[in-house]
């Protein structure tokens, strides 16, 4: 954000160039695709501000278990998860 408002003072970009697509170019992870689907181990139910910008239309995936014990069987279950869910992108 400290990113952004400097290049907007500086003239780099002006506010009405601001896009979801110009402000994910200033993240750490601007090149990649966002995640389809993010596994949160150890039982919790939530992303500790876990790439909270780029998540927003990811399917989430919770197993009781800690990263160290997952096994194939852990994962074939999450994709049969994914495979059933109906993504809608917020529409």
């Amino acid at each position: 954000i400290k990113q952004v408002i400097h290049d907007v003072k500086a003239g780099l970009i002006s506010e009405d160039a601001l896009s979801d697509e110009s402000f994910k170019s200033y993240l750490w992870t601007g090149d990649m695709p966002d995640p389809d689907i993010v596994m949160r181990t150890g039982g919790a139910q939530r992303l500790s501000n876990f790439l909270l910008y780029q998540v927003a239309y990811s399917e989430l995936y919770f197993v009781d278990c800690m990263w160290p014990e997952i096994q194939h069987e852990h994962l074939e279950r999450m994709m049969l998860f994914f495979n059933q869910c109906k993504r809608n992108f917020g529409k």
